[in-house]
């Protein structure tokens, strides 16, 4: 499928900001922010069974979007996986998924970062992209009764951002199960 976005809405420019004067300057010598007449993504996806025998299959996945890199933060998306249902002695609706995602950060968001460190000076990480892995199993306990435990591992958080409180140092690799 492919398919598309819009917003009509005006939107900050992920680089650029006004000075008091009005002129065009880095979002960190800005005192309001440049923006744009609305903004628009474009994606494809595909989720399509590969394999089949009996009540077990086999489906792979995947997305992949771009958005303008001077509105958008994250410019590039796209993640992929399969899914393996039915492999589980007499528990044939049961899903096991593994998937990873990728964004990365716009080019024009990273210069911002640039612009950043040089007019303050201080050292900071860069951002440039995220990774998640994933692996997911939906166990049907009752045909009521559904449980769905989740590992989620995230590689350079928020793109590589820093902490709040310590900007010389990115937010720490995170990962973690939830039900």
């Amino acid at each position: 499928m492919l398919g598309s976005w819009h917003l009509s809405a005006h939107v900050a420019d992920q680089r650029y900001g006004r000075s008091p004067g009005g002129g065009i300057v880095p979002r960190a010598l800005a005192t309001r922010p440049v923006t744009h007449p609305g903004d628009w993504g474009i994606y494809g996806l595909a989720d399509q069974t590969i394999w089949r025998r009996g009540d077990a299959s086999i489906s792979g996945f995947g997305m992949v979007e771009f958005a303008p890199k001077d509105r958008n933060p994250v410019s590039f998306y796209a993640d992929g996986g399969i899914a393996c249902k039915g492999f589980v002695p007499n528990h044939p609706d049961d899903v096991l998924s593994f998937g990873v995602a990728y964004s990365r950060i716009s080019p024009d968001a990273i210069a911002s970062d640039r612009d950043s460190v040089a007019q303050s000076g201080l050292p900071q990480p860069m951002r440039d992209a995220e990774t998640v892995v994933e692996v997911s199993d939906l166990a049907h306990i009752a045909p009521w009764w559904m449980v769905q435990p989740d590992r989620q591992d995230v590689g350079l958080p928020c793109g590589n951002a820093t902490l709040p409180i310590v900007l010389d140092q990115a937010i720490p690799n995170s990962g973690g199960i939830v039900f």
